[in-house]
C-alpha cells in the first residue's frame, strides 16, 4: 500500500469512527455522584497513537489509543479547564474550557493530524431510539477530503439511485441526529455531489 492509499484509508477510518461513535452514543447510563458531569475522550487522530485527557490539571484519562475511547469519568462542572496532550507529556496539544452540566454525559472527540489536532465536544444526552431503530450522527474529520456525502445502502444496492443520509458534510461540522432502521447497512462516503 503506498502513502496516498494509507492516508486515504486513515481519513475514511476517522470518518467511520465518528459515524460509529454516533451510533454508540444513543443512550447513556447514570453516574454515582449527581452533582458531577460525566466526560470521556475518544482518540480519532491518526497523528497520535495515544492521548491523555487532563481536567483542572489532573490526569483523568491516560493513554487513550488511536481508534479507542475511555470510559466516562466524573468531572466537577465548575472546574472544566481541559487539555489533551500526547501520552505522558505535560505540553497541551489542545486547551479549552467546555460548558458542562451536572448529571449529563459528554465526549471529547480529538481528531486531525499531527500538529493540527482539533476537538469536538459531543453532547451524549439523547433518548434511546424506538425499538428497531438506531441513531446516527456524522462528523467529517477528514481535513483534506472536502465536503462529503454519506450513504447507507443495502449490500447490493447501486449507489447511482441512493439518496445520502447526509449530503455535503463539511469538515469539522457536526451533523444532526438521524434515525435509521436497525439493519446491516453498507456505509459509503463520496465527495459531495
Amino acid at each position: 500500500m503506498n502513502k496516498r492509499e494509507t492516508a486515504a484509508r486513515r481519513r475514511w477510518m476517522a470518518l467511520a469512527m465518528g459515524l460509529a461513535l454516533g451510533l454508540a452514543l444513543a443512550a447513556c447510563g447514570g453516574g454515582t455522584d449527581r452533582t458531577k458531569a460525566q466526560l470521556r475522550l475518544v482518540n480519532a487522530s491518526s497523528g497520535y497513537a495515544q492521548l491523555d485527557l487532563r481536567v483542572d490539571d489532573q490526569l483523568r484519562q491516560g493513554g487513550v489509543n488511536y481508534g479507542g475511547s475511555a470510559g466516562y469519568v466524573e468531572i466537577d462542572p465548575d472546574d472544566t479547564r481541559t487539555s489533551v496532550s500526547s501520552v505522558g507529556s505535560a505540553t497541551a496539544l489542545l486547551s479549552f474550557t467546555p460548558s458542562l452540566s451536572a448529571r449529563k454525559f459528554y465526549t471529547v472527540l480529538a481528531y486531525g493530524g499531527a500538529g493540527a489536532l482539533r476537538h469536538a465536544l459531543l453532547d451524549d444526552n439523547i433518548s434511546a431510539p424506538d425499538t428497531g431503530r438506531a441513531l446516527l450522527r456524522v462528523l467529517n474529520t477528514a481535513s483534506d477530503a472536502g465536503a462529503l456525502d454519506i450513504y447507507l445502502t443495502t449490500g447490493d444496492e447501486p449507489l447511482s439511485g441512493a439518496v445520502p443520509v447526509q449530503a455535503g458534510a463539511a469538515f469539522g461540522t457536526l451533523g444532526s441526529w438521524i434515525t435509521v432502521d436497525s439493519a446491516n447497512w453498507r456505509l459509503r462516503v463520496t465527495a459531495a455531489g
